[in-house]
C-alpha cells in the first residue's frame, strides 16, 4: 500500500511539473524566437557593411540573408554556418559582396570554446582577417606567422 501511495504522489508531482513546464515554454518560446531573429539580423548587418535591412530567403534548401541599404540596394549576402569545435558546436555568420567574390565579414553567433584559446574566434582582430579574402578560392591556414591576404591565408588559432 505504501508503494502505491508513493507512485500516486510522484505521478501527481510529475503531471503538475510537466504542466508548469508546458505553460512556461508556451510563454517563453515566442520571445526566444524573436530574440534569435533580432540577433541574426544584427549579425547580418555586422558582416554585410552598409546593410540596414535584412531580407531572409531560401535557395536550394539553404537559408541565406540579403543585406539591403536604406534605399533597398543590395549590399551583400550572409550565410549561417555551423561546425564542430573542440568543446561543441560553433555557429557563425559569413558575409559576401553582391558578386560573391569577396568575404565582407565573419561574426561568431555561438560557441563554447575554451576561454583564452579557441574562444579567440570572437576577437575582432582575428575575425577581421577574413575581410577581403577571395570567396571563390580555398583558404589556407598559417601558424605562428602573419597571414597573407593576397594568398587567401587565415591565421590559425590553435594547432587543431
Amino acid at each position: 500500500m505504501k508503494s502505491v501511495k508513493i507512485v500516486i504522489i510522484l505521478t501527481i508531482v510529475g503531471i503538475i511539473s510537466g504542466g508548469a513546464l508546458a505553460v512556461v515554454f508556451s510563454y517563453a518560446n515566442p520571445l526566444i524566437q524573436e530574440n534569435k531573429r533580432l540577433a541574426t539580423n544584427e549579425a547580418v548587418k555586422t558582416v554585410v557593411p552598409g546593410a540596414s535591412t535584412v531580407k531572409p530567403a531560401r535557395r536550394q534548401g539553404v537559408q541565406i540573408y540579403r543585406g539591403l541599404d536604406s534605399d533597398g540596394r543590395l549590399k551583400g549576402y550572409a550565410f549561417p554556418a555551423e561546425f564542430s569545435g573542440f568543446q561543441g558546436k560553433i555557429r557563425i555568420m559569413i558575409g559576401v559582396d553582391p558578386d560573391f567574390t569577396k568575404i565582407t565579414g565573419l561574426d561568431v553567433l555561438e560557441n563554447i570554446e575554451t576561454p583564452g584559446l579557441g574562444n579567440k574566434i570572437v576577437d575582432e582582430s582575428w575575425r577581421s582577417g577574413f575581410n577581403g579574402l577571395n570567396a571563390g578560392e580555398g583558404m589556407s591556414l598559417v601558424k605562428n606567422q602573419t597571414a597573407d591576404k593576397s594568398a587567401n591565408e587565415v591565421e590559425a588559432i590553435t594547432g587543431a
